[in-house]
């Protein structure tokens, strides 16, 4: 703005809200599908990096979904805070472990339980 603030604007989604996968790494609602392939997301996430990092907070209107956070093994590197206040650390990864599992969507990809 040209008083010096910033703002944000997204894209209205139309369709019913979920949450699949809260930021804690709490899995929501019920088992459907796109909460499934959500749980791949997340799992795939983890194995990538080596499991340091996983993305959780998955919601959404049906396969359009957004504002996802990163938790990450560690909360702070060189004195910088990573991913936000959203991150819930390994905290959230226990949680999403813990609470997950494997579904199609996994095996398609190629990921072996926990």
């Amino acid at each position: 703005m040209d008083d010096g603030e910033f703002v944000t604007v997204e894209e209205f989604v139309k369709g019913s809200f979920d949450k699949y996968i809260n930021n804690d790494g709490t899995l929501c609602g019920t088992s459907t599908y796109i909460r499934m392939k959500a749980e791949s997301l997340s799992h795939y996430s983890y194995v990538r990096s080596l499991e340091k990092l996983m993305v959780v907070d998955i919601q959404g209107s049906s396969h359009k979904l957004f504002d996802p956070e990163i938790a990450s093994y560690e909360l702070q590197e060189d004195d910088e805070y990573l991913f936000s206040t959203g991150n819930m650390t390994f905290s959230a990864i226990t949680t999403f472990v813990r609470e997950h599992n494997c579904n199609i969507y996994c095996e398609l990809v190629g990921l072996t339980e926990f």
